[in-house]
């Protein structure tokens, strides 16, 4: 639902084009042993050349908030993720 395109990097990679002009990469590391969990939203490194540094932050949070939406949606409907990007 996202049109992400699955990438080979972190344990679950995809790159997503938030708009046309800016994809992202989006990276999920699974815990392991001490290491919590964690997500990396990466940007490329001019993105402060077509946006601003606050319309980040609006980004990633309706990025983050459109994933949250789409898993409570699979867990409603007992829908087993694929390693896909929704």
């Amino acid at each position: 639902k996202l049109d992400g395109k699955k990438i080979n990097e972190a344990d679950i990679g995809y790159i997503i084009n938030i708009f046309d002009f800016l994809p992202v990469k989006f990276l999920f590391y699974k815990p392991d042993g001490d290491f919590p969990a964690e997500i990396k939203i990466l940007w490329d490194e001019n993105i402060l050349d077509y946006i601003k540094f606050e319309t980040t932050f609006f980004a990633v949070f309706h990025l983050l908030e459109r994933l949250t939406e789409l898993i409570t949606e699979m867990t409603k409907l007992s829908i087993k993720p694929k390693n896909r990007c929704y």
